[in-house]
């Protein structure tokens, strides 16, 4: 997944990376994280993690990597699915890690 964000830098794409958990999905999310950490420039990259409102934060894995790339409402404190405020107007390639559950 990172190679293809690095190849693509230039040419504004959205990857979604589907996980059959939300312990998987934490365990992608912090692995891209960590590999976007070891980039000397990953400008142009943007991580997002979707998580679904009722998930308690205490269950989210690798805390310290995983939330800094989650999106939250700021009203309620809690997860939100809402990433088009995040992703209007941007000229980069948007990796988007979530689930493939709809529960």
């Amino acid at each position: 997944i990172l190679q293809i964000a690095l190849s693509q830098q230039r040419n504004p794409i959205t990857i979604l990376a589907c996980a059959p958990s939300e312990v998987a999905a934490d365990v992608l999310a912090h692995r891209l994280a960590l590999g976007l950490q070891r980039i000397p420039d990953p400008n142009g990259i943007q991580m997002i993690r979707l998580n679904k409102p009722s998930r308690d934060f205490g269950y989210v894995s690798y805390r310290e990597t995983v939330l800094p790339h989650c999106v939250v409402n700021e009203e309620t404190g809690l997860f939100s699915v809402d990433i088009m405020s995040l992703t209007q107007n941007r000229g980069e390639v948007l990796v988007i890690v979530c689930t493939c559950t709809t529960t």
